[in-house]
């Protein structure tokens, strides 16, 4: 079925797409250390706020960390791709563009491609606000939901700026 057509394509004659396209689409690409470290202190500092009580919400306090290490995973590629892309453009010319005017052709030259990227990047991030709203969803009808201690004694400690007014 595919490229049967006229004037349809063979997917094996297609050319493939960049390098930085590819690790933006994959869903399970291995994390590099950063990454690894990021995730990690993302999951242990959203575990302390969330206080996750049973392995669902612990499981979605993990995917919004994998979430976000995703999200700033496509946004250091998308800035990479333009500055190189920029970079070759400035090559071309003897004297130096302005930003704004290579800016504009890498545009014109690649857009279909940093068009991609930025849908691809707004699915991540649309995908963690998901989960960050399932979250908030499951937590809220738990059972026998207390408030925090903390919580609960610091609204008898508050600081009041306030004068009472006298009573007549």
């Amino acid at each position: 079925m595919d490229g049967d057509g006229p004037g349809r394509t063979p997917r094996s004659e297609l050319k493939p797409q960049s390098a930085a396209l590819e690790v933006v689409k994959r869903r399970a690409a291995p994390l590099s250390l950063e990454e690894q470290t990021l995730y990690l202190s993302l999951v242990d500092e959203l575990t302390n706020e969330k206080k996750p009580a049973n392995l669902r919400e612990t499981e979605l306090v993990a995917e919004i960390a994998r979430n976000y290490v995703r999200m700033q995973r496509a946004r250091r590629l998308e800035t990479e791709t333009l500055d190189k892309h920029i970079a070759e453009v400035q090559s071309r010319f003897p004297k130096p563009l302005e930003d704004g005017k290579a800016l504009a052709i890498v545009f014109m030259e690649h857009g279909a491609q940093l068009e991609s990227m930025q849908r691809k990047e707004v699915k991540i991030e649309d995908a963690w606000y998901r989960v960050m709203a399932e979250l908030d969803r499951e937590q809220t009808a738990r059972p026998n939901c207390e408030p925090e201690p903390a919580a609960a004694g610091a609204k008898s400690k508050r600081i009041h700026l306030v004068r009472r007014r006298k009573q007549d």
